[in-house]
């Protein structure tokens, strides 16, 4: 699912649904998944999600609550999901895609 061409906005879905996050927090987790646990810039976040770079600090620090304490790494300059981070998405993702799949069967039933 790591694949560079998926859409982050995509993954905004199953991560706002799984995780209860905001649009924004969504948006930063997407683009820290899709970079499959490369750092990412400070600065390509606040683009990505379109948030105010004093708003930053908060935003990762939500994202710290909803995933596993460790599943998040700061470092100098940037933000990168840890193998327990990506993990954590990859299974809201199967699960929120495979809660979908069986909505679909029963309404086509």
């Amino acid at each position: 699912m790591n694949a560079p061409d998926t859409p982050a906005h995509i993954l905004r879905i199953p991560f706002r649904e799984w995780f209860g996050l905001t649009r924004a927090e969504a948006d930063l987790l997407a683009t820290l998944y899709l970079a499959d646990g490369a750092l990412v810039a400070s600065t390509d976040l606040v683009a990505a999600a379109e948030i105010a770079p004093g708003t930053l600090a908060q935003r990762v620090a939500s994202l710290r609550t909803a995933l596993d304490a460790e599943g998040l790494d700061t470092e100098r300059g940037g933000y990168r999901l840890t193998e327990g981070g990506l993990a954590e998405c990859r299974a809201a993702i199967w699960i929120v895609g495979e809660e979908l799949r069986l909505i679909g069967l029963r309404r086509a039933a």
